[in-house]
């Protein structure tokens, strides 16, 4: 594709998932600390691909890479030059920092990052300074206000600002010039980096229910789909209401109310009414809402494996149209 676009960074899908994450942190805080491959595949992937990282695509994101020195967990691509690694470690264990510094001196890396799925370092190699004067921020999902960590994650975003923290707020215009936006008070931000590729507008290929084919257009109506499925098969006296995020106990938003309201208070921002005594909170993003829905299929007493889920990029299919 040649010209350029605006890759558009909607900061409420990464809120949604970082507040998604920290229910799962809570919940299987035990598994996550023992099992550094679970962490990687429950909490890290899902944040790099909220921040524009297509995890599945070698072109940016390259699992296990082999150094002369060592293979770090991932190396993170932009522009075709390796921007940063990232090493990965099970829940509560620390990183050993002089490690990574050696990975990234050995390829003329500029960044490295750590984590542990719940807690997130950033630091720039070649800053002229003490070790851990090189930190360029850090985030807690267990501790930390949900959507200063949504901001400060913008600083490894798949843009050509990546290692820029975001300092000043400010509505449409650059990654680098926002700071303390909660949620409601922005939509998007943009960025006016020209990429090759943008982000990825999901739409279902696929929804079964035990054998049963289920018809969707987009993201949001994969988890109506289903709910309506569970609903007219009778599954909903398992769903003990209101249905919240995580099931912990613990989070401030619902996903199935008698009315179209979260625990704190907040309306549903994507309302809709399944039957007359059932609200269905509906903006979540593809990756969310796949987990949602799994979530709910176990809560109503049936096998997650029951249930088939497949997307395709919207975009690539207007392309070859």
């Amino acid at each position: 594709m040649k010209g350029g676009f605006k890759m558009k960074i909607v900061i409420n899908d990464i809120i949604d998932l970082v507040e998604y994450l920290k229910d799962k942190i809570s919940k299987y805080s035990n598994d996550f600390s023992k099992n550094e491959f679970l962490v990687r595949y429950a909490l890290i992937d899902p944040f790099l691909r909220a921040l524009g990282w297509d995890t599945e695509d070698p072109n940016q994101v390259k699992p296990e890479f082999t150094t002369s020195v060592g293979r770090p967990d991932y190396a993170l691509i932009l522009n075709g030059k390796i921007i940063a690694f990232l090493g990965a470690k099970a829940l509560g264990k620390l990183e050993d920092l002089n490690q990574h510094i050696t990975y990234c001196n050995s390829e003329g890396v500029p960044y490295f990052i750590t984590s542990d799925g719940n807690k997130w370092e950033i630091y720039d190699v070649f800053k002229p300074v003490k070790l851990d004067e090189k930190k360029i921020t850090e985030w807690n999902i267990l501790n930390d206000d949900i959507g200063q960590i949504a901001i400060k994650s913008l600083t490894i975003a798949n843009v050509g600002s990546f290692g820029n923290k975001p300092e000043m707020p400010i509505f449409g215009k650059s990654v680098n010039n926002v700071k303390n936006i909660s949620k409601g008070n922005i939509k998007s931000i943009s960025s006016n980096e020209v990429k090759k590729e943008g982000k990825k507008n999901y739409k279902p290929k696929l929804l079964k229910i035990k054998g049963e084919i289920l018809t969707a257009k987009n993201v949001k109506d994969v988890l109506i789909q289903v709910v309506n499925w569970l609903v007219e098969k009778g599954y909903l006296k398992n769903l003990n209401l209101p249905v919240e995020v995580g099931f912990t106990g613990r989070s401030e938003r619902y996903i199935l109310n008698t009315l179209p309201k979260h625990k704190n208070g907040q309306n549903f921002r994507a309302p809709v009414k399944i039957n007359e005594h059932l609200y269905l909170e509906t903006h979540w993003s593809h990756q969310v809402v796949e987990s949602l829905i799994k979530q709910l299929i176990k809560r109503a007493g049936l096998n997650e494996n029951e249930i088939k889920i497949k997307w395709e990029d919207a975009n690539e299919e207007m392309m070859n149209e």
